[in-house]
């Protein structure tokens, strides 16, 4: 039994294709992660913004010590919703370039197809006749959900460590409270 011919060197076939779509359900994975870390840590900080809330009222009139821990819990509880927010927000950022149209990023179906939804499925028709049309489609959209990934991971990083140091600020609010600071 002999294997089938393969496609020239740099030519996908259908497999590379499928391939392709795996790489990009997989990169659409870690998009969905990174924008569930970034959910769980909103959610815990306005938790900790709560318990913030309490102490502060707790407290009364705080002590120079203690109005300083409570400001800088507070400031780096805002800085650490700002970085998961910014994380969460989308950013639309895309090619000006009217020529160009990914028949696989929503912007640009909206943009040149909103109107014209036929006029769409032609066009996807023939992306997907070919495998190297499809193939170049799917890798565009690969790169681009990559750097979304990217940047979603870095705020929620970045808001991990905030909210990490405001809830350290905040224990100490607690231990100033506990021994009358």
């Amino acid at each position: 039994m002999s294997t089938p011919p393969s496609p020239p060197h740099g030519e996908p076939d259908e497999t590379m294709v499928s391939d392709a779509w795996t790489v990009l359900s997989n990169v659409n994975e870690w998009v969905k992660h990174a924008e569930t870390k970034l959910g769980v840590v909103l959610a815990f900080l306005g938790v900790l913004a709560a318990g913030l809330i309490t102490l502060a009222i707790e407290v009364g009139r705080p002590s120079l010590v203690m109005a300083i821990l409570e400001w800088i819990a507070g400031g780096l509880l805002l800085l650490g919703m700002g970085c998961a927010s910014k994380g969460l927000l989308p950013q639309f950022v895309h090619e000006s370039d009217e020529t160009k149209m990914n028949p696989l990023y929503y912007g640009d179906v909206r943009r040149h197809f909103a109107a014209e939804p036929a006029k769409y499925a032609a066009h996807l028709r023939s992306a997907l006749s070919g495998p190297q049309v499809m193939t170049d489609h799917v890798a565009h959209q690969i790169v681009a959900n990559s750097k979304v990934a990217v940047r979603k991971y870095t705020w929620a990083n970045r808001a991990i460590l905030i909210g990490y140091l405001s809830l350290l600020t905040t224990g100490a609010l607690v231990l100033g409270l506990v021994l009358g600071w």
